[in-house]
């Protein structure tokens, strides 16, 4: 056993929200990502239109299983085998319209009446089910962590109106498999990448300038989670 070096991450950690980027993706895109995730999450990301709004709350990964136990009568055969996996990306939206409720809805229609803009938005009834995939990747304002994956929102939504606070959409994303090898989530960490490649990852944000950090306050607030909540 080599014990001069340790594999794990002693000093770096990470702290604070981020952006929602979300937008449907077809079978031919997720094909074409899977040969290059990075420059298709490059790509993905510095798209404006691809903000679902502003995150109230974080954002939070979790990853469960289900599994299959049993042994013999006297305790000398244990068999545990995991038979289920499942990963969950929640989050909330303080800014939001009725295309937010259309993404997180699949029976939701929006009509926007062009003369007096008026956004009517309808909800419901399984027959206008749109079976739309979604890509669902959140970024770190340090730009220097992605966590991506390919779903749609399972649980619905709940939002109220308050005296004191802003009304904020929570939603649950489950993701599907996003490869012929089953992978239901992708995390990209950019914190120890060469100086070339962070340039190229800060260089693909869509924030404004006034929250893009300096190299050196990146790396001095960097931040993870047991349960990766951000």
């Amino acid at each position: 056993m080599d014990t001069t070096t340790n594999k794990y991450e002693l000093k770096e950690y990470t702290l604070g929200s981020g952006h929602l980027h979300v937008d449907e993706i077809s079978e031919e895109e997720l094909n074409a990502a899977a040969a290059d995730w990075v420059q298709f999450l490059n790509d993905f990301i510095k798209e404006q239109s691809h903000l679902l709004g502003r995150i109230k709350g974080g954002a939070s990964i979790e990853y469960s299983t289900e599994k299959t136990e049993d042994q013999d009568d006297l305790g000398y055969v244990v068999i545990e085998e995991v038979t289920k996996e499942k990963v969950t990306l929640k989050s909330g939206m303080m800014t939001w319209n009725g295309e937010t409720l259309a993404t997180l809805c699949s029976t939701a229609r929006v009509n926007t009446d062009k003369d007096t803009g008026i956004v009517t938005v309808k909800i419901g009834g399984l027959g206008n089910q749109n079976n739309k995939r979604y890509i669902i990747c959140f970024e770190h304002h340090s730009h220097l962590l992605r966590v991506a994956i390919i779903g749609k929102n399972t649980e619905g939504f709940t939002f109220s109106f308050e005296q004191d606070k802003a009304t904020v959409i929570d939603s649950l994303f489950r993701a599907e498999a996003l490869d012929s090898e089953g992978t239901l989530l992708i995390l990209q960490d950019f914190r120890k990448a060469t100086p070339e490649v962070k340039s190229l990852v800060l260089g693909k944000s869509t924030t404004q300038p006034s929250e893009q950090k300096s190299e050196d306050e990146v790396e001095s607030t960097n931040t993870v989670s047991d349960k990766s909540v951000f």
